[in-house]
Parts: structure tokens; sequence; C-alpha cells
């Protein structure tokens, strides 16, 4: 299982106003009229006050869009590695009502609740860093519980390595495996999460998003605000996170992505993702 340091996840996950301003560049930019937000949690609905798990939560992105189907005094228990999340995830919960507690520490703090507790568990973008314990997440989960998690496809960003991979002068091509951290996304993504869910769940619904990135000449800031959130977990191999920072890298990827705007009028990323509702009878 592929292990990411826990400084370079504070690099990016823990920016808090980074991670937020990026969900706003990926909601402007996106081709897909109906933000994926909008389909995640469609046609479900509590009508009494649950208990769920937000396994990543982050600064606490789910609240908000939770709120409308979650009871107000649900339990709502936030499990994420980076401290830096805690003020924002806590004050997400205050104003909507839950009764929420967020717990530092890696995903098998689940591990600590009770089996058969949580009416709903949340593990989105983030089942790919700890796949490994999806059989102790299950044990967690009521017989009548709803498990939810949202990944990436393995294609989303790929147009990026591509010109990654030019910017440092690599004669090869190089995976995502060889580049950096995103190689977590081989453990659990688009095209493989079926098949690693179905031993555990008997009533799965996988919902593909399609969607794409599109950036114009006035766009390439917010482009390089999407770069600098993903440069930590991108490239950490040691031939390249040195030269990854430097103002010389940024100038060649720019005029990179310029040219490509100038010669067909816009820079468009891949950015498909997989929504997975999952239910099991024990």
């Amino acid at each position: 299982m592929n292990k990411i340091p826990l400084e370079n996840l504070d690099n990016t996950f823990g920016r808090v106003k980074l991670h937020q301003r990026i969900g706003e560049i990926i909601l402007e930019q996106s081709t897909n009229p109906n933000p994926l937000s909008s389909i995640v949690y469609k046609g479900i609905s509590f009508p009494d006050k649950i208990k769920l798990a937000d396994i990543g939560c982050g600064y606490g992105r789910c609240i908000n869009y939770l709120n409308e189907i979650v009871p107000k005094d649900s339990e709502y228990i936030g499990i994420d590695p980076l401290e830096s999340n805690r003020i924002t995830f806590l004050n997400y919960i205050k104003k909507a009502d839950f009764n929420g507690k967020y717990i530092c520490g890696n995903a098998n703090r689940i591990s600590e609740f009770s089996d058969n507790y949580f009416d709903l568990i949340l593990c989105n973008f983030s089942l790919y860093f700890f796949i490994d314990i999806l059989p102790t997440i299950v044990k967690k989960l009521k017989s009548d519980g709803l498990f939810i998690t949202i990944t990436h496809s393995t294609n989303s960003l790929k147009e990026l390595l591509k010109d990654l991979q030019t910017a440092l002068n690599l004669k090869n091509e190089p995976t995502w495996n060889e580049l950096g951290s995103e190689q977590v996304l081989d453990n659990f993504n688009a095209e493989n999460g079926l098949e690693l869910l179905q031993p555990f769940f008997n009533d799965i619904k996988k919902i593909e998003y399609r969607n794409t990135l599109e950036f114009y000449n006035d766009d390439i800031d917010k482009l390089f605000d999407l770069l600098e959130f993903k440069k930590t977990s991108l490239i950490h191999h040691n031939d390249y996170a040195d030269f990854i920072k430097t103002k010389e890298f940024d100038d060649r990827l720019r005029n990179i992505i310029t040219a490509k705007i100038n010669k067909i009028g816009k820079y468009v990323l891949n950015k498909d993702d997989a929504i997975f509702r999952c239910r099991i009878q024990k």
C-alpha cells in the first residue's frame, strides 16, 4: 500500500484557503453543467437524525451539501490526519447544527467505534489512501446503512502530466507512479472501483461523472493555482522535487500551456470522476 508522507498531505490538503479556492476553480471551469455535488446525494434523504462518519473529511467540504438531507443534531464524525483542517471543519459543523466531532488521525481511527454504528459513511476522494481498511469500514456500517465514495478516473489530468513531462525535459514517458504520490490513485479509481467494492457490498450503484476543465488565456492564473495545489502530490521524486518549485519550471510550463491555448483556443483537462453508492444486508 502506498503511503504518503504527512508533510506532503499537509502541504496540499492542509492549505485550507487554497483547497477551497481549487473547488471554486473546478466549478468555474467545468464543462459539465451539473456540479458533482448535485449528483452525489441526489434522491437521498434521512427522515430521522443519523450517525455519520466522513473519513478523509478535510476541512468539511461535504457538510454544506449534507445539510439539506441530514437532519440537524445528527452525529457527524470527521476523521482526517491533518490538524490544520480542524477549525474550519468544526465551524462548518456548528453552522449546520450537527453534533460534530473532529478526530485527527489516520483512517483506522474508525475502528474505535462499535460495529454496526453508522448509518452513513463517506470516503470522498480519499479511499485510495486507505483502501486496505475497507473491511473495517464495512463492519462499522449498519445493516441498512449507506456507504458513499467518490474517486477520480485514471485519465484525470493526464494532459497536464504530459506537459509536466515536457517541462521537466523527460525523454521517456513516466507514469504517475514514477512522478509521485498520485500513484495512490491506482489503489482505487473509477475503473477498478466496482471490482474492489463487490466483495463487501451486494448493492452497488456506480454513477459516472463525465467532465472536462477548460482554460482560456484569461484563465491561466487559475490553472497555475490548480497546479500549485497539486504540486506536492504530483511530484515528490527526488530527481524532480526541487526543480518543480522553481520559477524556471513555472515559466517552461506556462509557455507550453500558452502555446496550446494560442493554437486551439483553449487548454482542456480531463476531470472524469465516479460515484459509488453501496449497501449490504448483513
